[in-house]
């Protein structure tokens, strides 16, 4: 059984800062709450370090895929947990809605993987 919840935080702009702010954070029993890929950028200039930035909610496979919390992992890893910062309302929340409607399809999809694994026939077959 899945049971997946997710927190989301909208921070309006105060008189000390102009930004919306977008948290999500994500919490799952069944399978695993990392599911904010985030693309490993290359080091710029004088960086020791290389950033990331969100890229997208993991598909089932990349959840398998990709490492969680290792920037060190490849061009993706994946986190439970991501802060995205907007000019405007609008930005914010249309972002809002496209990552909660790719979460819910998520969700939806390793639901529908999590119960079709009970109903899995193997066969061998001698060559």
């Amino acid at each position: 059984m899945i049971n997946f919840q997710v927190t989301v935080t909208t921070t309006t702009p105060t008189a000390e800062s102009e930004a919306w702010v977008l948290r999500f954070a994500c919490t799952a029993e069944g399978m695993s709450p990392a599911v904010f890929a985030m693309q490993v950028d290359s080091k710029q200039g004088t960086q020791t370090e290389a950033t990331s930035r969100f890229s997208h909610i993991c598909s089932l496979s990349q959840l398998e895929e990709y490492p969680v919390n290792d920037p060190n992992g490849g061009w993706y890893y994946r986190v439970s947990d991501i802060t995205l910062i907007f000019d405007s309302e609008a930005l914010c929340t249309t972002t809002r809605n496209l990552v909660m409607s790719d979460l819910k399809y998520l969700v939806q999809a390793a639901r529908a993987a999590d119960d079709s694994d009970s109903h899995t026939v193997s066969t061998d077959i001698a060559l």
